[in-house]
């Protein structure tokens, strides 16, 4: 859903969550060294290093991980036909954001909440 709002990403927590991801990314290559990106990491192997990554890291991976699940099943979804499945997928999206991200939209959390 594009709410027409503008934004500004400079000004906005963005650049430290993702440097927080890059961070996180550096850790889980210094003991997984198949791992190049946050895409190659398994929920399993997220749980195993959650205590070294530490609470606000392991959920800035866990939300990039999950979204990136959603992000398949949604074009499977799509594929399908499947509209109530896509639906759920698009209510889970910003909730990981807002419980994993710490990013919460205004402006998308009225939207959804009017929806």
């Amino acid at each position: 859903m594009d709410s027409k709002l503008g934004r500004d990403l400079a000004s906005t927590e963005y650049n430290i969550r993702r440097a927080k991801c890059e961070e996180a990314l550096n850790l889980l290559k210094s003991q997984l060294p198949e791992v190049t990106s946050l895409r190659d990491v398994t929920l399993a192997q997220l749980e195993r290093m959650e205590e070294k990554l530490g609470k606000k890291l392991a959920q800035r991976v866990r939300h990039v991980l999950s979204e990136n699940q959603r992000v398949l099943k949604a074009k499977e979804a799509l594929q399908k036909g499947d509209l109530h499945h896509l639906g759920r997928l698009l209510v889970q999206s910003p909730l990981s954001l807002r419980d994993d991200f710490d990013a919460v939209f205004l402006s998308w959390t009225f939207l959804w909440s009017v929806g």
